[in-house]
Formats: C-alpha cells, structure tokens, sequence
C-alpha cells in the first residue's frame, strides 16, 4: 500500500485567535516584549491573570498566579460562605423553636 505521511505543524493561539476561533487561553507575548512589561505582568499575575511568553512565535514559558494566591482567595471565599451562613438567634427564639417542636 501507500505510505501515509502526516506533516503536522503547530498551531498556535494566537492563529486560532486571528481564524475568529474562540479561545480562553493565556494573553500571549513575545520575550522581549515580556522582559520590558514585567512588573506590570507580575502585578497582574497577583490579580489571578496568566500569560504566555514565547521566542519566535513558539511558546516557552508561562507566567501564572502563585498557588499561595488561590490558597488565599479560596480562605476567603470559605470564610465569606461560613459567615452567611450563620443563623443569630437569640435565647428566646431558639426556645421558642424547641418548645414548638415538642407539640
């Protein structure tokens, strides 16, 4: 039979992206461009936003918010949901509950 050869190219976000396909990924940026904004990459990057870095097109590296970060916000979040969710009552009324319930 016939050899089946397969070329495979990468395909890259920023092409998906330039196709109009929708795509949730990573901002995407070259090194140079990365070097000179990095400060504002890291702060961002505290804020929960990611970022690709990548040498002549190719993605190489991938600038993420620290674990310690989402640690932090899920505490929070936890914390947020267990104060909600706390009932105040006073003596009176938690009485009144019970003596309602032994009818």
């Amino acid at each position: 039979g016939a050899d089946l050869i397969l070329n495979f190219r990468p395909l890259y976000w920023s092409e998906l992206r330039k196709q109009g396909q929708p795509v949730d990924v990573k901002e995407e940026m070259g090194s140079y461009e990365a070097k000179t904004r990095l400060p504002e990459l890291l702060r961002r990057a505290s804020q929960g936003e990611s970022f690709t870095i990548t040498v002549h097109g190719k993605a190489v590296a991938d600038i993420v918010p620290s674990g310690h970060i989402h640690r932090e916000r899920a505490a929070t979040a936890i914390a947020s949901l267990l104060a909600r969710r706390k009932a105040t009552l006073s003596d009176a009324d938690l009485d009144a509950f019970r003596s309602a319930g032994r009818k």
